[in-house]
């Protein structure tokens, strides 16, 4: 991404880390939890596979129906991301099965969660504050209820 679109990613880590990233050492399996505040989201998690050499490696949680949209839904639903269908009960069991298979990769997964599901709008969170002060939940000032 940083080659075509002028991004700059500025990460602020441990001295360890910093030296792992450098020599593109990364050696464990990681969940990334993220906001999804915009459509360029992935990009950024993205250029950061990218720089440590895991980027073949980064799976995901995507919505279900992600998964028929042509070309790029087809690429997902054949290299392993992981689709739900937003029904705990189902998902519970598609989630650890697919955990399961991913972590006996022989080499370093990264799986993607953006716990909100969806892009932070100013609409969206003036119904998820309306939605906290209905339900007796705390109102966010930058993440959904």
């Amino acid at each position: 991404g940083d080659w075509w679109s002028g991004s700059k990613i500025r990460i602020y880590c441990s001295r360890d880390l910093q030296d792992k990233m450098k020599k593109r050492e990364v050696d464990e399996h990681a969940l990334i939890l993220m906001n999804h505040h915009t459509e360029l989201d992935w990009l950024y998690t993205w250029m950061m596979g990218d720089r440590l050499g895991v980027l073949g490696n980064c799976r995901a949680f995507a919505k279900d129906s992600l998964k028929y949209v042509p070309v790029i839904g087809w690429a997902w639903a054949m290299s392993d991301m992981i689709f739900l269908k937003r029904d705990w009960e189902k998902d519970q069991v598609t989630m650890m099965n697919s955990i399961n298979k991913l972590l006996d990769y022989p080499s370093t997964i990264w799986l993607l969660l953006f716990p909100e599901g969806t892009r932070f709008t100013k609409g969206k969170h003036r119904a998820s504050l309306e939605f906290a002060a209905q339900s007796g939940f705390p109102q966010l000032e930058h993440h959904l209820s």
